[in-house]
Formats: C-alpha cells, sequence, structure tokens
C-alpha cells in the first residue's frame, strides 16, 4: 500500500478515535491533528490503539501543539526501547 494511501488511513483512525472519546457531542475540543504526511509516516504499520497513544504522547510532549515528524519518530524509537 502506497505510504499516503496508508497516513489517510492513520488520520481517519486518530479522527475516530478522538472522536468517539468525546463526552458530551456538543462540546467541541480543540482536537490536534496531523497537517502533513511526514507526520503520519511513522504512525503507519502500528495497531490503531498504539498509533492514538503515540500521537497523544507526542502532542502532550508538543506543548498541545501539533508534533514535528523528527520529534515523534524520535519518541517512537524511545518508547521501542523501553
Amino acid at each position: 500500500m502506497p505510504i499516503d494511501i496508508a497516513a489517510v488511513q492513520v488520520v481517519d483512525i486518530l479522527v475516530t478515535i478522538v472522536t468517539k472519546n468525546q463526552p458530551d457531542e456538543n462540546i467541541s475540543p480543540q482536537i490536534i491533528l496531523p497537517t502533513r504526511e511526514s507526520q503520519v509516516r511513522p504512525l503507519v504499520g502500528l495497531d490503531p490503539d498504539k498509533q492514538h497513544q503515540a500521537w497523544t504522547r507526542a502532542v502532550k510532549e508538543a506543548g498541545g501543539k501539533t508534533p514535528t515528524a523528527k520529534k515523534l519518530s524520535y519518541n517512537l524509537s524511545a518508547q521501542l526501547l523501553f
């Protein structure tokens, strides 16, 4: 599967998980999503729960902002080592 199609699937999974986890449909929380395909590339191949966990952690470590692809890759590498 081409990486760009896989990246779109990862973003769809992140959107689905985030919206399902919202306690009230009337509340519109700020959802931080990837803005570039390169930010999603490190998540391709992980199961959906791991994708969500890794993205959420990276956003938190980026101070509630969209993390860079480099930061996300580094964080994933660090997680896999421990």
